[in-house]
This record gives C-alpha cells, sequence and structure tokens, in this order.
C-alpha cells in the first residue's frame, strides 16, 4: 500500500490511518472484558508494504490487554515480512506490532518515525514485541531498523527473542 502522491523520503505524506475505535475480547474461561488492540494481521508466508502513508493510532484503551496472542498487537505479524517504510507513527497501544506464537517474522524499518501520541496512557510504548500470552512459546522477531527514528516515550525493547539489525 504506497500513499498517493508520495514523495521518497516520507516528509510530505498525504495519507493519513487513524485508528481510534476501542475493541473487547471476552474470554470465555472467565467471561471477563479484555482490551483487543489488534487491527490488522499479517498472514503466514506474506508480504505486506505500508508506504508513505501516516499512521495516528490512539486506541489507548486502560482495560487489560487480552492474552490472546493474536489481539495483542494493532500489526500482529505470523511468519511473515512487513515493511513500515516512510511514515510517521503516532501511536498509544504497547505493542504497536506483535510477533505471536509459533512465528518468526520479520519487519523492516526506513524512514520511519516512531511517536508516543500526547493522549497515551501508558509511561512507554514497545514498538515490537514477542508477547505470547497464554499461547505457545516458540517466537522471535527480526527487525530492521534503518534510518528509523524513535522519539520519547517509544521504546525498541531489549528482549532476547527480537534480534535488531541496523
Amino acid at each position: 500500500m504506497i500513499g498517493e502522491n508520495f514523495k521518497n523520503g516520507g516528509k510530505d505524506n498525504v495519507v493519513t490511518i487513524v485508528m481510534i475505535e476501542k475493541h473487547s475480547y471476552i474470554e470465555s474461561y472467565d467471561k471477563k472484558e479484555y482490551c483487543k488492540n489488534w487491527r490488522f494481521q499479517i498472514s503466514n508466508n506474506s508480504i505486506v508494504t505500508i508506504q508513505g502513508i501516516d499512521i495516528i493510532e490512539k486506541i489507548n484503551d486502560s482495560r487489560e490487554i487480552t492474552k490472546n496472542a493474536d489481539n495483542i498487537g494493532v500489526f500482529t505479524v505470523y511468519n511473515s515480512k512487513f515493511f513500515l517504510l516512510q511514515c510517521k507513527v503516532e501511536i498509544s497501544s504497547s505493542p504497536f506490532i506483535n510477533i505471536p506464537s509459533l512465528s518468526i517474522g520479520s519487519v523492516y524499518f526506513g524512514h520511519t518515525r516512531f511517536d508516543k501520541n500526547a493522549q497515551a496512557d501508558k509511561k512507554e510504548i514497545t514498538i515490537v514485541g514477542t508477547e505470547t500470552g497464554w499461547d505457545f512459546k516458540g517466537n522471535k522477531a527480526i527487525v530492521s531498523k534503518s534510518h528509523t527514528y524513535i522519539n520519547s516515550g517509544c521504546i525498541l525493547e531489549k528482549n532476547p527473542k527480537i534480534e535488531y539489525i541496523d
């Protein structure tokens, strides 16, 4: 997906995706209502590119996040490649991108800027996570972060299940 009138560098992007709606996940065993951040699943053996599009994610749900790994991240990457290139990203949900159970996901940033949404209630926002909740472990993220700008309030988590490549 490439933004209309996209120019190299992502400084003059004219297309913006805004995510604000709060979704719920009710677990069958305890009937408790959890926050579900998931918006886009990148299925096995897929390649997805978002380029020249700004993303404003302000779900900012204070409820406990679901333990269902499929619904933890705004973007969920299963044994796939996800490119987020020349985008400005404003986030409030943590982790923003999640590699769930039994998956090895590759995430590529290039000329990508991350800012914490001013309305976020979390102290720090993790950009890439490997949260498995109550699902199986055995997951890993490989993150290429060339020309990635991470501003105050956003972090690239130090985690043995995440390998960062400059």
